[in-house]
């Protein structure tokens, strides 16, 4: 099944990061990483997302931005990832509140 963001809108993969973060784009050309345990495994450019697989979405809101993540993502370890993921989640449910986007990458 595929992944439906807020506004209803499928998300096709651009780019597999590794096995558990995922680049991808929606149909108004706005672009995300998506991550979720083994949501890369196995896919390739231009698949959708199956939102049962998707814990976290990050917009890709600059190109600056875009390039430092991306360049991190490529250097952290996948289980220091799935880590930290988990961690932000966390940190929500306890503090009910929103975390800024960017902060598993800082």
């Amino acid at each position: 099944m595929p992944f439906f963001n807020e506004r209803g809108v499928i998300l096709k993969i651009i780019q597999s990061l590794n096995q558990n973060a995922l680049l991808v784009r929606d149909d108004k050309e706005n672009e995300f990483i998506a991550l979720g345990k083994g949501i890369g495994f196995g896919k390739k450019k231009g698949d959708c997302i199956d939102n049962k697989l998707i814990t976290t979405i990050y917009s890709m809101k600059s190109t600056v931005q875009e390039q430092k993540i991306l360049e991190q993502l490529k250097d952290i370890d996948e289980t220091i990832l799935i880590m930290a993921d988990e961690i932000s989640e966390l940190a929500k449910k306890d503090l009910s509140e929103e975390l800024n986007e960017s902060f598993v990458f800082h």
